[in-house]
């Protein structure tokens, strides 16, 4: 009798899961997809389902040499330097702090344009507070609810590029009784979109993607990290069970007519290809142009 019960339970247990046990992730087809840089909202991220990783800053209190700036540091309390390293080519990204009188960082100046000096234009202006407490140890926050635009270069296929990517600001003053410490980061809100052919047992469906930059550095084809997202279930909603890490690499078929594809993904994408794994491709088709450098941006020669 409990060995009935037990295959009861079992064939309830897969007709409610679909057999998804058994079924087999998706795989991608071979073909040419255009794809679309979008941009995260603070409604996107309340899904849980996004997974991005921090990019944490170097902070320092003495002004780094070479940085310009154009802030008065004597009206600043506190004023302290830091820079995060974005990109393929370590490109450090400075900004400028100072505390409120409630203790918060709350006055934050970000070199968004690449120029090497820090303006009062570039002031964070869309922070938001927020103060908890574990146990014994405080957490007073600042945070942006919109992403700030941050110009970032990239080493592409045979050139530079400069793309602005728009990242999430965060500056968190954790405190005991001993110490206070602070830890400032990023993420990058910044996603590509597109549509393309995939495997479905044996059914072809063509399905809505986008591809995170989870390490958060601006390159979106860092394989084993960042997350390809497949629509499968057509809901216009990317959850966390449909995604899976970019891979290079992979196989399709069956053992007698098994191939291998490769998945080509420059840093910065305007297209993605999946091509035989033999098959000689000119990745520089697929990499996107520099965004329009604007007054008080970057030279792109530089």
């Amino acid at each position: 009798m409990k060995k009935l019960q037990c295959l009861m339970l079992t064939m309830l247990f897969f007709f409610m899961t679909g057999f998804s046990f058994f079924k087999k992730p998706p795989v991608p087809l071979e073909g040419i997809y255009d794809l679309k840089l979008k941009t995260l909202t603070v409604f996107d991220l309340s899904s849980k389902d996004i997974m991005l990783n921090s990019v944490i800053a170097e902070l320092t209190e003495s002004k780094p040499e070479g940085l310009r700036v154009n802030v008065d540091l004597k009206q600043m309390t506190e004023p302290t330097f830091g820079c995060f390293k974005l990109g393929n080519v370590n490109q450090k990204i400075w900004f400028l702090m100072g505390r409120d009188a409630q203790g918060f960082w709350s006055e934050v100046y970000l070199d968004q344009n690449g120029d090497g000096q820090i303006d009062p234009k570039e002031q964070i202006k869309s922070l938001q507070k927020y103060q908890s407490k574990e146990r014994k140890l405080k957490r007073d926050s600042t945070y942006t609810l919109i992403p700030i635009p941050i110009w970032v270069k990239i080493k592409g296929i045979d050139r530079e590029i400069y793309k602005r990517l728009y990242y999430f600001f965060n500056a968190d003053i954790f405190t005991n009784q001993k110490e206070s410490i602070t830890v400032v980061s990023v993420f990058n809100g910044s996603f590509l979109e597109g549509e393309m052919k995939v495997a479905l047992g044996k059914e072809t469906k063509l399905v809505k993607f986008r591809i995170f930059d989870v390490d958060g550095n601006g390159c979106y084809n860092d394989f084993g990290e960042d997350l390809l997202y497949l629509d499968t279930n057509y809901d216009g909603l990317f959850k966390k069970n449909e995604s899976q890490k970019l891979t290079e690499f992979f196989d399709f078929g069956s053992a007698k007519t098994r191939k291998q594809y490769r998945l080509l993904l420059p840093p910065q994408p305007t297209k993605l290809a999946i091509v035989d794994a033999l098959t000689e491709f000119d990745r520089s088709l697929l990499e996107a142009s520099s965004d329009p450098v604007e007054d008080g941006t970057a030279d792109e020669t530089e």
